[in-house]
């Protein structure tokens, strides 16, 4: 005699009757069963979860149990589709996809006055940065107030320079991380080399070379596919290029945030914003960051409006906006 481990349809069909037992319990007292699946992001690629879909569905249709799963956006609107071009498990297997769209800046606030003591400009801020995201509203907003007790400093200007800076650090080291799996040729290592110094300029800070990295930024910021000064080697394969174009979109994003809010006076050059149409309304910072998501090259045109309707150069500019609090900690001399 040997011990034999049940089958699938054992699996499932026992399953289901306890499901059907618990549910029979809960309808006595007029209410149902429902049952959350969260992370399903975590599984990997949208054909992961589709594939992980496929599977479970086997346990969907018990009477009064009802199942919320939450997926990412790629494989709901697998499902938004409704069968076009062709059917797939999301459409015979889901009754109904509430797209969940992120916050608003009113939505944001309200978020914020339960998690964070922020003022109004800090709020912006934070959304901005999140494009409205909740999980990464809560983040900024921590780091926020980490970064106002750590320098036991509320002004606006000092600690909007340090976190903008710091979350372009962060981004563009992992694009120069991608990168470097590229194909690179010695006529095309210069824009690598440009990106490298940016990088190095971005990590290590200081008055010293306040100028050389404003001028790093500008440069890359305002980059255009098939600029020539920028971009010295024209042999870039498809991939590296579109990467170097993702990465000088959020760079001109990170920068515009830099000219809005680290330089004094928000509020007032936030209402002359307002009134040179819907491109100086607040709300559009948060639609480019929502924007570059989902293209460098939709996301550009909407940057540049928002810098017209802001009043910010177009182009390179020698000018440099970001105070420093104290002398270069480095370079004492």
């Amino acid at each position: 005699m040997a011990t034999l481990p049940p089958n699938f349809p054992e699996v499932v069909q026992e399953f289901r009757d306890l499901l059907a037992r618990i549910a029979a319990e809960f309808q006595e007292r007029d209410e149902s069963v429902v049952i959350a699946i969260d992370e399903l992001d975590r599984l990997g690629t949208d054909t992961h979860v589709l594939a992980f879909l496929a599977e479970i569905k086997a346990i969907f249709g018990v009477e009064h149990v009802h199942y919320i799963l939450a997926v990412a956006e790629d494989v709901g609107a697998a499902f938004v589709r409704r069968g076009l071009p062709h059917r797939d498990v999301t459409d015979s297997s889901l009754d109904d996809i509430v797209h969940v769209q992120p916050a608003t800046l009113e939505e944001s606030r309200a978020l914020l006055d339960k998690r964070a003591e922020l003022t109004a400009p800090y709020a912006l801020l934070t959304h901005t940065l999140a494009g409205g995201i909740p999980r990464d509203l809560i983040r900024y907003g921590r780091r926020i107030m980490d970064m106002k007790d750590k320098t036991s400093s509320g002004e606006l200007v000092r600690i909007a320079r340090q976190l903008i800076l710091e979350e372009l650090s962060e981004t563009l080291a992992g694009f120069r991380t991608l990168l470097g799996k590229q194909q690179w040729t010695p006529g095309t290592g210069n824009a690598l080399n440009s990106f490298r110094t940016l990088v190095t300029l971005l990590r290590e800070p200081c008055p010293c070379t306040e100028g050389e990295l404003r001028g790093a930024l500008q440069q890359f910021a305002f980059y255009q596919t098939g600029d020539a000064a920028a971009a010295p080697g024209q042999e870039l394969i498809d991939e590296a290029r579109h990467l170097i174009d993702e990465a000088s979109a959020y760079t001109y994003f990170s920068l515009t945030l830099l000219d809005i809010f680290a330089e004094n006076g928000l509020e007032r050059r936030t209402r002359q914003a307002a009134q040179r149409g819907p491109d100086g309304n607040p709300e559009r910072l948060a639609h480019a960051r929502q924007e570059l998501a989902v293209s460098p090259y939709s996301s550009r045109p909407l940057i540049e409006a928002i810098r017209k309707a802001w009043s910010l150069p177009m182009s390179p500019s020698n000018v440099i906006r970001w105070p420093w609090e104290r002398a270069c900690p480095i370079h004492l001399s």
